[in-house]
């Protein structure tokens, strides 16, 4: 009889790990990236700019240009936005780096909306996945190399959702040898979100 119950017990946590491995490719269908489970319930009510990169946070080697309220996002539960670009230039070298911050009225509008521009991203290619995980959030990066005449440039993306928040930065980089800020800048605006 014990060795029933084992064996009954053995069969029990096979067919449920199949079934996890299942509703897995179910839900997450945005492999091939490394997306973590939703984040927790987390209201943000600071204004948009408050979120973005400050002087302190980024020194004072890169060049911070004006920011631009964004309040014209088609998306469901979308409230208010900002954002700001950020300019290194060295020789003959332009690193720009561009922050989005996005408000929602609640977490699942957010996160629909990430899974949604991901999803988008997946379906047209042309890029490479990054790994991306920042904070307790849920994130989903890419690489891509392009070139402007006879100029190669790095495009880095990495787009992440906490709470309420959804968070878009991008950087373009003329020198190869310059490594990606894109996960700096996401951190320090998810620093601010409690």
């Amino acid at each position: 009889m014990g060795k029933q119950k084992i064996i009954a017990g053995i069969a029990f946590i096979g067919i449920a790990v199949i079934g996890i491995i299942i509703l897995g490719d179910i839900f997450y269908e945005l492999s091939p990236s490394e997306v973590s489970e939703q984040p927790r319930e987390i209201i943000v009510t600071k204004p948009p700019e408050q979120l973005l990169p400050t002087r302190s946070d980024v020194g004072t080697i890169l060049e911070i240009k004006s920011s631009h309220l964004e309040n014209t996002l088609d998306a469901e539960g979308f409230t208010i936005g900002s954002t700001q670009r950020y300019v290194k230039t060295e020789d003959f070298f332009i690193t720009s780096i561009s922050v989005g911050v996005f408000m929602f009225d609640n977490p699942l509008n957010s996160f629909n909306f990430y899974t949604g521009q991901t999803q988008h991203l997946i379906d047209d290619g042309s890029f490479e996945t990054t790994k991306s995980s920042a904070y307790n959030a849920t994130c989903f990066g890419t690489y891509k190399s392009t070139s402007n005449g006879s100029y190669p440039k790095q495009v880095y993306e990495l787009r992440c959702v906490k709470g309420n928040v959804y968070v878009h930065v991008e950087s373009i980089l003329d020198n190869l040898w310059d490594d990606d800020p894109s996960l700096k800048f996401m951190r320090m605006v998810l620093d601010k979100i409690s």
